[in-house]
Protein backbone atom coordinates (compact mmCIF):
# COMPACT_ATOMS: atom_id res chain seq x y z
CA UNK A 1 0.00 0.00 0.00
CA UNK A 2 1.69 3.12 -1.22
CA UNK A 3 0.58 7.04 -1.78
CA UNK A 4 1.22 9.48 -4.65
CA UNK A 5 -1.32 11.05 -6.04
CA UNK A 6 -1.35 12.49 -9.74
CA UNK A 7 -3.84 15.36 -10.92
CA UNK A 8 -4.97 15.45 -14.70
CA UNK A 9 -5.36 18.31 -17.05
CA UNK A 10 -9.19 17.94 -17.17
CA UNK A 11 -9.51 20.97 -15.69
CA UNK A 12 -8.31 23.15 -18.87
CA UNK A 13 -12.07 22.37 -20.16
CA UNK A 14 -13.84 22.44 -17.15
CA UNK A 15 -14.44 24.67 -14.42
CA UNK A 16 -11.62 22.77 -11.87
CA UNK A 17 -9.31 19.89 -11.76
CA UNK A 18 -10.34 16.49 -11.28
CA UNK A 19 -8.24 13.85 -9.42
CA UNK A 20 -6.31 11.27 -11.21
CA UNK A 21 -9.17 8.71 -11.01
CA UNK A 22 -11.29 6.93 -13.05
CA UNK A 23 -15.08 7.56 -13.00
CA UNK A 24 -17.81 7.92 -15.67
CA UNK A 25 -17.40 11.65 -17.41
CA UNK A 26 -21.36 11.33 -18.94
CA UNK A 27 -22.08 14.10 -21.31
CA UNK A 28 -18.93 15.83 -20.43
CA UNK A 29 -16.85 14.51 -23.40
CA UNK A 30 -18.75 16.24 -26.11
CA UNK A 31 -18.84 19.45 -24.28
CA UNK A 32 -15.26 19.17 -23.98
CA UNK A 33 -14.32 18.65 -27.25
CA UNK A 34 -16.19 21.24 -28.07
CA UNK A 35 -14.10 23.04 -26.20
CA UNK A 36 -10.75 21.54 -27.13
CA UNK A 37 -11.59 22.52 -30.72
CA UNK A 38 -12.08 26.24 -29.87
CA UNK A 39 -9.04 26.50 -28.56
CA UNK A 40 -7.09 25.77 -31.61
CA UNK A 41 -6.14 28.45 -33.92
CA UNK A 42 -8.90 28.71 -36.86
CA UNK A 43 -6.59 29.61 -40.18
CA UNK A 44 -5.97 25.44 -39.89
CA UNK A 45 -8.58 23.28 -41.56
CA UNK A 46 -11.51 21.98 -40.24
CA UNK A 47 -10.16 18.27 -40.98
CA UNK A 48 -7.19 18.98 -39.07
CA UNK A 49 -8.57 20.31 -36.40
CA UNK A 50 -11.07 17.62 -35.84
CA UNK A 51 -8.41 15.07 -36.15
CA UNK A 52 -6.33 17.01 -33.25
CA UNK A 53 -9.13 17.48 -31.49
CA UNK A 54 -10.31 14.25 -31.07
CA UNK A 55 -6.55 13.34 -30.34
CA UNK A 56 -6.68 16.16 -27.46
CA UNK A 57 -10.08 14.69 -26.05
CA UNK A 58 -8.47 11.50 -25.68
CA UNK A 59 -5.63 12.50 -23.86
CA UNK A 60 -6.71 15.06 -22.03
CA UNK A 61 -10.38 13.08 -21.11
CA UNK A 62 -9.31 9.36 -21.18
CA UNK A 63 -5.94 9.79 -19.18
CA UNK A 64 -6.32 6.80 -16.51
CA UNK A 65 -7.75 4.83 -19.70
CA UNK A 66 -5.09 2.72 -21.24
CA UNK A 67 -1.74 4.01 -21.13
CA UNK A 68 -0.47 3.23 -24.63
CA UNK A 69 -3.55 4.60 -26.44
CA UNK A 70 -2.88 7.50 -24.63
CA UNK A 71 0.42 7.76 -24.92
CA UNK A 72 -0.26 8.00 -28.68
CA UNK A 73 -3.02 10.51 -28.12
CA UNK A 74 -0.91 12.90 -26.53
CA UNK A 75 1.81 12.20 -28.95
CA UNK A 76 -0.24 13.01 -32.09
CA UNK A 77 -1.51 16.45 -30.20
CA UNK A 78 1.61 17.75 -29.21
CA UNK A 79 3.24 16.42 -32.57
CA UNK A 80 0.08 18.76 -34.90
CA UNK A 81 1.89 21.76 -34.05
CA UNK A 82 -1.35 23.61 -33.59
CA UNK A 83 -1.78 23.22 -30.09
CA UNK A 84 -2.55 26.48 -28.14
CA UNK A 85 -0.05 26.46 -25.34
CA UNK A 86 -2.57 26.19 -22.47
CA UNK A 87 -3.65 22.94 -24.44
CA UNK A 88 -0.24 21.77 -25.07
CA UNK A 89 0.76 22.48 -21.47
CA UNK A 90 -2.49 19.95 -20.79
CA UNK A 91 -0.91 17.12 -23.09
CA UNK A 92 2.85 17.35 -22.05
CA UNK A 93 1.64 17.07 -18.19
CA UNK A 94 -1.28 13.95 -19.03
CA UNK A 95 1.35 12.57 -21.20
CA UNK A 96 3.35 12.44 -18.56
CA UNK A 97 0.91 10.56 -16.13
CA UNK A 98 0.34 7.88 -19.12
CA UNK A 99 4.23 7.38 -18.76
CA UNK A 100 3.99 6.92 -14.85
CA UNK A 101 1.32 4.87 -15.27
CA UNK A 102 3.51 2.56 -17.17
CA UNK A 103 6.13 2.96 -14.14
CA UNK A 104 8.36 5.37 -16.87
CA UNK A 105 9.20 7.79 -14.32
CA UNK A 106 12.04 9.37 -16.25
CA UNK A 107 9.83 10.03 -19.43
CA UNK A 108 6.82 11.07 -16.97
CA UNK A 109 9.48 13.57 -15.67
CA UNK A 110 10.97 14.95 -18.85
CA UNK A 111 6.89 15.87 -19.83
CA UNK A 112 6.40 17.68 -16.17
CA UNK A 113 9.40 19.38 -17.25
CA UNK A 114 8.17 20.43 -20.47
CA UNK A 115 4.86 21.47 -19.28
CA UNK A 116 6.41 23.63 -16.35
CA UNK A 117 8.86 25.14 -19.02
CA UNK A 118 5.31 26.48 -20.57
CA UNK A 119 4.07 27.72 -16.98
CA UNK A 120 6.88 27.24 -14.32
CA UNK A 121 3.94 27.97 -11.60
CA UNK A 122 1.54 25.21 -12.12
CA UNK A 123 1.02 23.86 -8.83
CA UNK A 124 -0.73 20.62 -10.40
CA UNK A 125 2.16 19.37 -12.84
CA UNK A 126 4.69 20.59 -9.40
CA UNK A 127 2.70 18.28 -7.72
CA UNK A 128 2.23 15.44 -10.76
CA UNK A 129 7.07 16.11 -10.90
CA UNK A 130 6.97 15.31 -7.43
CA UNK A 131 4.69 12.09 -7.49
CA UNK A 132 7.25 10.81 -9.66
CA UNK A 133 10.60 11.85 -8.46
CA UNK A 134 8.95 9.96 -4.99
CA UNK A 135 7.80 6.93 -7.22
CA UNK A 136 11.72 6.88 -7.79
CA UNK A 137 12.65 6.92 -4.85
CA UNK A 138 13.88 10.63 -4.72
CA UNK A 139 12.28 11.86 -1.80
CA UNK A 140 13.86 14.83 -1.41
CA UNK A 141 13.46 16.21 -4.97
CA UNK A 142 9.72 15.02 -4.92
CA UNK A 143 9.34 17.51 -1.33
CA UNK A 144 10.92 20.27 -3.20
CA UNK A 145 8.44 19.92 -5.88
CA UNK A 146 5.24 19.53 -3.49
CA UNK A 147 6.58 22.67 -1.31
CA UNK A 148 6.76 24.62 -4.62
CA UNK A 149 2.54 23.13 -5.71
CA UNK A 150 2.04 24.11 -1.63
CA UNK A 151 3.56 27.70 -1.84
CA UNK A 152 1.35 28.62 -4.80
CA UNK A 153 -1.66 26.75 -3.14
CA UNK A 154 -1.61 26.70 0.55
CA UNK A 155 -5.17 24.80 0.92
CA UNK A 156 -3.88 21.73 -2.01
CA UNK A 157 -4.69 18.74 -0.14
CA UNK A 158 -3.31 16.24 -2.56
CA UNK A 159 0.28 17.77 -2.47
CA UNK A 160 -0.20 17.92 1.30
CA UNK A 161 -1.15 14.63 1.35
CA UNK A 162 1.55 13.26 -1.09
CA UNK A 163 4.38 15.34 1.09
CA UNK A 164 3.41 13.69 3.97
CA UNK A 165 3.83 10.18 2.41
CA UNK A 166 7.17 11.43 0.99
CA UNK A 167 8.33 12.57 4.86
CA UNK A 168 7.62 8.86 5.32
CA UNK A 169 9.34 7.45 2.61
CA UNK A 170 12.12 9.71 4.63
CA UNK A 171 10.92 7.99 7.84
CA UNK A 172 10.36 11.60 9.22
CA UNK A 173 7.31 10.74 11.15
CA UNK A 174 6.91 14.03 12.89
CA UNK A 175 6.77 16.02 9.63
CA UNK A 176 4.81 13.58 8.07
CA UNK A 177 1.92 13.88 10.76
CA UNK A 178 1.59 17.41 10.70
CA UNK A 179 1.22 17.00 6.63
CA UNK A 180 -1.70 14.64 7.26
CA UNK A 181 -3.02 16.66 9.90
CA UNK A 182 -3.25 19.60 7.80
CA UNK A 183 -4.85 17.37 4.94
CA UNK A 184 -7.44 15.97 7.83
CA UNK A 185 -7.90 19.96 8.68
CA UNK A 186 -8.91 20.77 4.82
CA UNK A 187 -10.76 17.21 3.89
CA UNK A 188 -11.92 15.80 7.51
CA UNK A 189 -13.19 12.83 6.13
CA UNK A 190 -10.73 11.31 3.94
CA UNK A 191 -9.99 7.40 4.09
CA UNK A 192 -6.61 7.18 2.78
CA UNK A 193 -5.84 10.63 5.11
CA UNK A 194 -7.59 8.71 7.85
CA UNK A 195 -6.13 5.30 7.40
CA UNK A 196 -2.92 6.93 6.71
CA UNK A 197 -2.33 9.12 10.17
CA UNK A 198 -3.23 6.20 11.77
CA UNK A 199 -0.38 4.17 10.58
CA UNK A 200 1.58 6.97 11.42
CA UNK A 201 0.47 6.68 14.87
CA UNK A 202 0.73 3.31 15.02
CA UNK A 203 4.88 3.30 14.02
CA UNK A 204 5.31 6.31 16.65
CA UNK A 205 3.63 3.74 19.11
CA UNK A 206 0.99 5.35 19.63
CA UNK A 207 -1.71 3.01 19.27
CA UNK A 208 -4.51 4.57 20.88
CA UNK A 209 -4.19 7.34 18.27
CA UNK A 210 -3.97 4.84 15.68
CA UNK A 211 -7.06 2.94 16.84
CA UNK A 212 -8.97 6.40 16.73
CA UNK A 213 -8.08 6.91 13.07
CA UNK A 214 -8.73 3.73 12.03
CA UNK A 215 -12.13 3.79 13.30
CA UNK A 216 -12.67 6.90 11.30
CA UNK A 217 -11.23 5.72 7.92
CA UNK A 218 -13.50 2.25 8.34
CA UNK A 219 -16.48 4.47 8.72
CA UNK A 220 -15.85 6.80 6.02
CA UNK A 221 -15.09 3.78 3.66
CA UNK A 222 -15.80 0.23 4.95
CA UNK A 223 -14.83 -1.76 1.74
CA UNK A 224 -11.39 -1.08 2.08
CA UNK A 225 -9.88 -4.21 3.33
CA UNK A 226 -6.34 -1.78 4.63
CA UNK A 227 -8.22 0.11 7.09
CA UNK A 228 -9.31 -3.38 8.51
CA UNK A 229 -6.26 -4.94 9.18
CA UNK A 230 -4.61 -1.67 10.62
CA UNK A 231 -7.80 -0.98 12.80
CA UNK A 232 -7.58 -4.70 14.18
CA UNK A 233 -3.77 -4.13 14.69
CA UNK A 234 -3.80 -1.28 16.35
CA UNK A 235 -6.88 -2.99 18.63
CA UNK A 236 -4.79 -5.73 19.36
CA UNK A 237 -1.40 -4.00 20.38
CA UNK A 238 -3.91 -1.64 22.34
CA UNK A 239 -4.19 -4.75 24.42
CA UNK A 240 -8.22 -5.00 22.91
CA UNK A 241 -9.25 -8.47 21.78
CA UNK A 242 -10.11 -7.57 18.29
CA UNK A 243 -10.68 -11.29 16.24
CA UNK A 244 -14.57 -10.71 16.67
CA UNK A 245 -14.35 -6.98 15.51
CA UNK A 246 -12.69 -8.21 12.88
CA UNK A 247 -14.61 -10.49 11.66
CA UNK A 248 -17.80 -8.36 11.84
CA UNK A 249 -15.51 -5.61 10.14
CA UNK A 250 -14.54 -7.72 7.37
CA UNK A 251 -18.30 -9.91 6.48
CA UNK A 252 -18.80 -7.78 3.36
CA UNK A 253 -15.45 -8.09 1.61
CA UNK A 254 -14.40 -9.94 -0.62
CA UNK A 255 -12.01 -11.84 0.87
CA UNK A 256 -10.27 -13.99 -2.35
CA UNK A 257 -9.31 -10.52 -3.49
CA UNK A 258 -5.68 -8.80 -1.53
CA UNK A 259 -5.65 -7.76 1.16
CA UNK A 260 -8.22 -10.23 1.92
CA UNK A 261 -6.30 -13.27 2.39
CA UNK A 262 -4.19 -11.54 4.85
CA UNK A 263 -7.65 -10.98 6.70
CA UNK A 264 -8.52 -14.86 6.06
CA UNK A 265 -5.11 -15.65 7.93
CA UNK A 266 -5.78 -13.68 11.34
CA UNK A 267 -9.21 -15.02 11.55
CA UNK A 268 -7.20 -18.26 11.06
CA UNK A 269 -9.28 -19.55 8.23
CA UNK A 270 -6.23 -19.35 5.50
CA UNK A 271 -3.22 -21.49 6.29
CA UNK A 272 -0.16 -18.42 6.79
CA UNK A 273 2.32 -20.39 5.13
CA UNK A 274 1.08 -19.81 1.84
CA UNK A 275 0.64 -16.22 2.11
CA UNK A 276 4.02 -15.06 0.76
CA UNK A 277 3.09 -17.13 -2.47
CA UNK A 278 0.21 -15.81 -2.29
CA UNK A 279 1.13 -12.23 -2.52
CA UNK A 280 3.86 -12.25 -5.04
CA UNK A 281 0.95 -14.63 -7.95
CA UNK A 282 -2.15 -12.92 -7.20
CA UNK A 283 -1.16 -9.69 -9.63
CA UNK A 284 2.08 -9.85 -11.29
CA UNK A 285 2.32 -5.85 -11.30
CA UNK A 286 2.15 -6.07 -7.51
CA UNK A 287 4.18 -8.87 -6.67
CA UNK A 288 6.77 -7.26 -4.76
CA UNK A 289 4.34 -4.95 -3.04
CA UNK A 290 2.37 -7.42 -1.74
CA UNK A 291 5.41 -9.49 -0.64
CA UNK A 292 6.78 -6.68 1.44
CA UNK A 293 3.00 -6.71 2.97
CA UNK A 294 2.45 -10.72 3.29
CA UNK A 295 6.08 -10.66 5.43
CA UNK A 296 4.89 -7.23 7.23
CA UNK A 297 1.64 -8.33 8.40
CA UNK A 298 3.38 -12.65 8.84
CA UNK A 299 5.41 -10.35 11.21
CA UNK A 300 2.85 -8.59 13.26
CA UNK A 301 0.75 -11.77 14.08
CA UNK A 302 3.76 -13.38 14.97
CA UNK A 303 4.38 -10.38 17.67
CA UNK A 304 0.74 -10.78 18.45
CA UNK A 305 1.45 -14.43 19.01
CA UNK A 306 4.41 -13.69 21.18
CA UNK A 307 6.67 -14.97 18.84
CA UNK A 308 9.77 -12.05 18.89
CA UNK A 309 11.89 -14.45 16.55
CA UNK A 310 9.53 -15.47 13.66
CA UNK A 311 8.37 -12.12 14.05
CA UNK A 312 12.08 -10.86 13.03
CA UNK A 313 12.76 -12.69 10.34
CA UNK A 314 9.38 -11.85 8.71
CA UNK A 315 9.79 -7.98 8.87
CA UNK A 316 13.57 -8.66 7.81
CA UNK A 317 12.25 -10.22 4.24
CA UNK A 318 9.90 -7.59 4.15
CA UNK A 319 12.88 -4.88 3.90
CA UNK A 320 14.50 -7.42 2.03
CA UNK A 321 11.88 -7.05 -0.59
CA UNK A 322 13.17 -3.28 -1.35
CA UNK A 323 9.69 -2.01 -1.28
CA UNK A 324 10.43 1.29 -0.21
CA UNK A 325 7.28 3.18 -1.28
CA UNK A 326 5.04 1.02 0.27
CA UNK A 327 4.08 1.94 4.32
CA UNK A 328 4.74 -1.83 5.65
CA UNK A 329 8.35 -1.81 4.43
CA UNK A 330 8.66 1.08 6.82
CA UNK A 331 6.45 -0.89 9.56
CA UNK A 332 8.90 -3.51 8.90
CA UNK A 333 11.58 -1.35 9.77
CA UNK A 334 9.78 0.19 12.88
CA UNK A 335 9.55 -3.20 14.28
CA UNK A 336 12.85 -4.20 13.90
CA UNK A 337 14.15 -0.97 15.67
CA UNK A 338 11.34 -2.42 18.27
CA UNK A 339 12.40 -5.60 18.81
CA UNK A 340 16.42 -4.57 18.77
CA UNK A 341 15.50 -2.50 21.80
CA UNK A 342 13.79 -5.75 23.02
CA UNK A 343 17.15 -7.87 22.85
Amino acid sequence: MNGGMLTSSRANVAASHSLFARRPLGGRVAQAAAALLFLLPFAVPLRAQTSVSASLDKCIMDVNGNPDEVLQACTAAIQSGILSETNRRAAYNDRGIAYRNKDDFDSAIADFNSALAINPNDDKVLNNRGAAYMYKGDNDRAIQDYDRAIMLNPDYFIAIKNRGAAYVNKGDYDRALKDYDRALELNPQHPFALQTRGILHFFMGDFAGALQDETSAMQADPTDGYSVIWLYLAQSRSGIKGQSQLADNSANLQLTKWPGPVIQVYLGKANPEGLVALGKTSNPKYAVDRTCEANFYLGERALLNGSKDEARREFQAAVATGAKTNFEYRGAQVELERLGALK
